[in-house]
C-alpha cells in the first residue's frame, strides 16, 4: 500500500515477550528519525526495554502479524510515554488507531510530553484533540505537556 493511505487492516494487541526485537527495531529507527537533531549513538536497542520497564504496551499489527507501531503507557499516571510507528508506516492512521485504543483499557485523561522541536508530532497530537497543559525543558530540549480529555464533539 502506498504511504499515506489509511491501513485497512489493523489489529491492536497487548505486547507480548517475543515481540521485543520488533518492538526495539522500531524504536530506534523512529527515534533516530525523529530526534535528527540529537546524537544518533545514543539511541541502541537496548532502550527499549528500559524505557519502557513497568509500563504496559501495545502494539499495532497488519493481517500478517508484523508489528507496525506501539504505544506504552505508564498507566497510574494515566502517562502517554511512548508512541511510534516504523517510518515505513507512518502518516497511515496507524497512530491514531493506538491513541483511540487507550479508551478501550484507560480511563480519562490522559498525558505525554512532546519535544517542541518535533513539529511533527506536536502537529500530530493537536489534530487529535490533544491540548497544550504546560511546558517544561530537560536535558535534551523544550517539551510540552499535552492532555487528552476526550474526543472533541
Amino acid at each position: 500500500m502506498v504511504s499515506g493511505q489509511m491501513v485497512p487492516e489493523i489489529g491492536i494487541r497487548r505486547a507480548e515477550a517475543k515481540d521485543s526485537a520488533a518492538l526495539a527495531r522500531i524504536f530506534v529507527e523512529s527515534r533516530l528519525e525523529t530526534f535528527y537533531w540529537q546524537n544518533p549513538a545514543r539511541f541502541r536497542l537496548e532502550d527499549f526495554e528500559k524505557e519502557t520497564a513497568g509500563e504496559t504496551v501495545f502494539v499495532a499489527e497488519d493481517g500478517s502479524g508484523k508489528i507496525l507501531g506501539f504505544i506504552s503507557v505508564w498507566e497510574p499516571e494515566r502517562f502517554v510515554h511512548h508512541l511510534y510507528i516504523a517510518p515505513d508506516q507512518q502518516r497511515r492512521g496507524i497512530g491514531k488507531r493506538l491513541l483511540e485504543s487507550l479508551s478501550s483499557w484507560l480511563s480519562l485523561p490522559y498525558r505525554l510530553k512532546c519535544k517542541v522541536r518535533n513539529e511533527t508530532a506536536c502537529a500530530f497530537y493537536r489534530k487529535n484533540d490533544w491540548v497544550e497543559t504546560g511546558r517544561g525543558t530537560d536535558e535534551h530540549g523544550e517539551y510540552l505537556v499535552l492532555g487528552f480529555h476526550g474526543p472533541k464533539g
